[in-house]
Formats: structure tokens, sequence, C-alpha cells
């Protein structure tokens, strides 16, 4: 348990604010740009690598906004649970 806490403790000084978000919708814009997808592409493994992606805000309410997009929702691969047995050896 130590070491995750270690994780995601640096983690948390690492992790990126976005900034761009708060002042449109997307990434660079207020439309959706290949930014968004290149960096939603990495969040979807977010979930399975135990990534604290929900207590930063700003990311949160970005995807959402991605993951609302039916285009995106068509395309997206959700990686499948086991795909990361390492991480789960150390929870």
């Amino acid at each position: 348990m130590a070491r995750q806490s270690e994780g995601q403790e640096e983690g948390q000084k690492n992790t990126p604010t976005m900034p761009g978000t708060a002042r449109s919708r997307f990434i660079v814009c207020d439309t959706v740009t290949l930014a968004d997808f290149s960096i939603g592409s990495a969040l979807n493994m977010s979930q399975n690598g135990r990534l604290p992606v929900d207590s930063y805000s700003n990311i949160a309410s970005w995807y959402g906004r991605l993951t609302d997009l039916p285009g995106w929702r068509k395309c997206m691969v959700v990686p499948p649970a086991n795909l990361l047995p390492a991480a789960q050896a150390v929870a």
C-alpha cells in the first residue's frame, strides 16, 4: 500500500492542470481537435492504471465532454481489466 500512496503523491505533483480547458470546451478551443483525441486515448487506461483522474475536476470535466461525443464513444476501446496484472498485484 505504501508504494501505491507514494505513486499517487508523485502523480499529483506531476499531473498537468490542462489550463486551456478553463477557457474552452476542449484542450485547444471550443471544438474537438487531434490534441483531445491524443490525450483522451491515453486516459482510456486511467481506470486500469488506477490513476486518480477524478480528483482533477477540469480534467474529469474535459474527459466527460470528450466521452459525450458519439464518434468518440463509437470508436473507444475499453481495455480489458486484466491488462495490468502487475498493478493489480500491488493493490
